[in-house]
């Protein structure tokens, strides 16, 4: 990544995400025990921010989505509605590769209920269509 590239990011993550380059900004500042503008090489200085923003987005994300959900069922509760089970509504944020015994139950759910609207689907025309093509061919042919 040139060095243009990344003030262009940097610039765009100000912009759109302040509030996660201050995090990553003090992250550094902390890491390092120095102040995040002391005499640290520009080029090093964009890579420890863009590294630390690679570390630390995902938890912001998932804090985000967290947050969100917390407001919807804040919401349902105070019209009365019941909780909503708010994995089945919204995508898994992956924060590690591996398949969590609940993201598996999720896709397992999801997977069964698109087979047997297949099933259903299938059962209710193309078994009667392929009856009614059959007995045509046979009817042709004597």
């Amino acid at each position: 990544m040139s060095l243009k590239s990344k003030k262009l990011f940097l610039k765009w993550l100000d912009q759109k995400e302040p509030f996660l380059l201050r995090l990553a900004k003090k992250n550094i500042a902390l890491k390092s025990g120095l102040g995040a503008s002391d005499s640290v090489s520009k080029a090093s200085w964009y890579d420890q921010i863009i590294s630390t923003v690679k570390e630390i987005a995902p938890t912001v994300i998932k804090a985000r989505a967290q947050s969100k959900a917390l407001k919807i069922q804040m919401k349902r509760a105070d019209m009365g509605l019941p909780p909503l089970n708010i994995s089945d509504y919204t995508p898994a944020i992956k924060i590690s590769p591996e398949i969590t015994p609940e993201s598996e139950a999720a896709l397992t759910r999801m997977a069964k209920g698109t087979i047997q609207a297949g099933m259903k689907r299938m059962l209710m025309y193309g078994v009667p269509l392929a009856l009614g093509a059959y007995f045509l061919i046979f009817k042709k042919r004597r």
